[in-house]
């Protein structure tokens, strides 16, 4: 019977952990890379979308010999405070609590405002 058990588990159990391990593996690929993904458009303020039409503008601008800059660009730290909201603590952003997300979620500071506000602040 130990030699019979001991063969069922190799031929039958073994193959099913490294089969579950090789899976995991690539799922935790995938959401990492999503991950790195999101951090990055997070950072850079942008969306999916608005990256790809940056992206264009960018090749344009290029091609005729000049640059593109995004508006919505305020920087890494104030891009993720434009979307996580300023917080006390490193991190704190992650738990839930009843603060107001910042902005009204239709209209969004830019470089050009960032910049005015300054001096409104004076």
């Amino acid at each position: 019977p130990n030699v019979q058990n001991a063969l069922i588990r190799r031929v039958y159990v073994e193959p099913n952990v490294q089969n579950a391990f090789l899976i995991s593996v690539g799922v935790l690929f995938a959401i990492s890379v999503l991950l790195g993904w999101h951090v990055f458009l997070v950072a850079s303020g942008q969306t999916t979308i608005e990256y790809y039409a940056n992206k264009n503008k960018a090749n344009q601008a290029r091609f005729r010999g000049g640059a593109y800059f995004n508006d919505y660009d305020l920087g890494m730290t104030r891009n993720f405070e434009g979307i996580f909201g300023k917080t006390s603590y490193p991190l704190q952003w992650m738990m839930p609590s009843s603060r107001e997300p910042p902005g009204d979620g239709m209209n969004w500071q830019t470089c050009k405002t960032a910049f005015l506000d300054q001096f409104d602040n004076v």
